[in-house]
């Protein structure tokens, strides 16, 4: 039986100057049997950070012949075992700054021996009282087993998170199998970045623990994984209007179906539920079934919505392949298997702005709107966030400036292949998809990605795995009026002694917020000089919007030697005896109106008053109507 001890007055602060002894004591043959000791809460007050102002000590013995073991004064997870048939506990606080104390579990349960073979020996066996008990792995083995057994053949086994390892999944992975061997199929996968838990239900009363190295891991070998093992009853009485319920946490939990039986070993319903529905919704992907990998075509399970009996759509989780069911309304979820096979489910909670609903946002022609996908502190483990971007007036268009930096922690991995974004060309997933990371998280790193939608809706999704998580997505969205903008490339413009025109997007409207529009003007007879002549200019006169020529062919990015620039209501005229590059960019203030620039050549040794206006040769600027969607990636700048 495990029983507990609290420090005085818990989970009330305890009080300065308390002094406490425990003294735990067993009959039982150490030879045979540890007592296991387990913090479950602990909160002592550490102010001068040396362990000498509060703090709990284990000796084995008594205090006064016994060994002093452990010292805690921090907030951590731990657990001892005793091969001695007495431990005591010494509480002690000073007359200063109190905590709320702790809560110790204690019990005696079967040795065992944990030590890393690469072939299982005998079965750890799992009685009444849960296990604690710490896997390590080896630099100088290939593998580490670990077979797991409980004592009641009816009774199967449970895994839990106690102190979790922080090997890198680069370096080695725990399995956890269901049944005697290695060679079943795998029920879960876990490590530092990889498919964080809080239980693992088995319909077996045996399991096999691995741990596998890749090759040439470096890892601390003092680096365990403690998991809090204990068994259930796979039996249960349960009817059409009594579920067997299971409560799902922060972590996710992972159990099979069926996860319970009636007494005639039939399934028993599963009902989900969170301790938080107004703020937490479920969500259930199915990891694999006993006779291998599932699919999105694998049609196993049903899941419904518990009061309103409405069943809730399959998805096709992009990343892994493999089925996904989200919760978009307020409810618990029941959960009835469909396959004669075990079915391995994973149920999590997220938050709801990331639960698959679609959170509504408008775009503005004379704003540019910032925010944080979904806020500023990142974004949760299994999240699936959609944000439908309108433009807010008809025949207007959507520009989204993204930017985003992975955590350094972030690897991809064939069983989970990250993070990532799509971006889709109206207001589903059924449209044309304008911009994808998903295997290509290259294209997000350091830099801005904008994309432009051809049609009033633009539909973002961020799709995170069950690993480690990144940096908040930064996003920045405006509308394009009328559906124009500057062209994405360069745009190469002859020039001869008629004049041609180049006309802002919207002109004589305001030039919509941030473009970069690319000129390069050529002399078709290289004996004549440019001529560039503002006629229609009305920008802010705060010059964040600029008109500005260099000498020679140039890029945004290259180096340049600047020839002028305009801002405000200027209206200058520039001359150049080669080839000009006109570059015009607009900044987050919306302009009065845009401008409009004559450009024509003329001979070098002569002075000439401007040309006659050609009607019959429009520049290839004059029409910036562009049909389809555009994405242009800069690697400066910041949203």
């Amino acid at each position: 039986m495990t029983q507990s001890i609290r420090s005085p007055g818990y989970p009330e602060i305890y009080e300065a100057n308390d002094e406490c002894t425990y003294i735990i004591s067993t009959d039982l043959p150490s030879e045979e049997y540890v007592l296991q000791i387990s913090t479950v809460k602990f909160e002592l007050d550490d102010h001068q950070k040396d362990c000498n102002t509060d703090y709990l000590e284990i000796y084995e013995g008594d205090m006064a012949s016994g060994t002093l073991v452990k010292k805690w004064c921090a907030d951590s997870e731990y657990v001892y075992k005793s091969r001695s048939n007495t431990v005591t506990l010494h509480f002690k606080s000073d007359g200063e700054y109190n905590g709320k104390g702790f809560i110790i579990f204690y019990s005696v349960v079967e040795y065992a021996s944990v030590k890393c073979m690469e072939k299982a020996g005998d079965p750890i066996m799992i009685g009444q009282n849960p296990l604690y008990e710490s896997f390590q792995g080896s630099l100088q083995k290939s593998r580490c087993e670990w077979a797991i057994q409980s004592n009641d053949p009816e009774r199967k086994l449970i895994f839990e998170i106690f102190k979790a390892s922080k090997i890198s999944c680069q370096d080695a992975v725990f399995n956890f199998y269901e049944g005697n061997s290695a060679d079943n199929h795998v029920s879960y996968q876990y490590c530092s970045t990889l498919n964080p838990f809080s239980k693992i239900y088995l319909t077996s009363d045996k399991a096999m623990l691995t741990f596998e190295p890749t090759e040439g891991a470096q890892f601390d070998e003092n680096d365990d994984l403690i998991l809090r093992i204990s068994t259930r009853s796979l039996t249960y009485l349960c009817s059409s209007t009594n579920h067997a319920l299971l409560e799902v946490e922060k972590d996710p939990v992972v159990f099979p179906l069926p996860y319970v039986v009636d007494g005639s070993g039939n399934a028993c319903p599963v009902t989900l539920v969170t301790r938080d529905p107004d703020n937490q919704y479920l969500r259930v992907d199915v990891m694999g079934t006993s006779k291998g990998e599932a699919t999105c075509d694998s049609d196993l399970i049903d899941v419904m919505v518990s009061r309103r009996k409405k069943k809730v759509d399959k998805d096709c989780n992009e990343a892994t392949s493999t089925p996904v069911y989200r919760q978009t309304s307020l409810d618990s979820l029941d959960i009835i298997s469909k396959s004669d096979s075990l079915v391995y489910l994973r149920a999590s909670t997220v938050p709801k702005i990331c639960s698959g609903i679609v959170n509504k946002r408008e775009a503005f022609e004379d704003v540019v709107v910032k925010e944080h996908v979904p806020s500023k502190d990142g974004y949760p483990n299994l999240a699936h966030c959609r944000y439908l971007i309108t433009a807010d007036k008809l025949g207007d268009i959507v520009s989204l400036n993204i930017t985003w930096k992975k955590s350094q922690n972030e690897t991809d991995l064939p069983s989970a292949p990250g993070d990532f974004i799509k971006i889709y060309d109206g207001e589903d997933d059924e449209s044309a998809v304008l911009f994808s990371s998903l295997d290509k998280p290259e294209s997000l790193e350091d830099k801005i990605v904008t994309v432009v939608s051809t049609q009033k809706d633009m539909l973002l999704v961020l799709d995170s795995d069950a690993r480690i998580t990144g940096n908040a997505l930064h996003i920045a969205y405006f509308a394009l009026t009328g559906g124009n903008y500057c062209p994405s490339r360069k745009q190469k413009i002859m020039l001869d002694r008629q004049a041609q025109y180049i006309m802002s997007p919207n002109y004589p409207d305001a030039l919509p917020l941030r473009q970069t529009c690319l000129y390069h003007l050529v002399a078709e007879n290289p004996e004549d000089k440019i001529v560039v002549e503002v006629v229609e200019v009305n920008m802010t006169s705060k010059c964040d919007s600029l008109l500005t020529l260099y000498d020679g062919d140039v890029t945004s990015s290259s180096a340049k030697t600047t020839l002028g620039q305009v801002c405000g209501n200027d209206k200058p005229k520039f001359k150049h005896d080669k080839d000009i590059t006109l570059l015009a960019t607009s900044g987050d203030t919306l302009n009065p109106g845009g401008w409009k620039i004559k450009v024509y050549t003329q001979a070098k040794s002569s002075v000439q008053t401007s040309p006659k206006d050609s009607s019959s040769r429009p520049s290839p600027a004059l029409i910036l109507l562009i049909p389809l969607a555009v994405i242009i990636a800069s690697v400066s700048g910041v949203i």
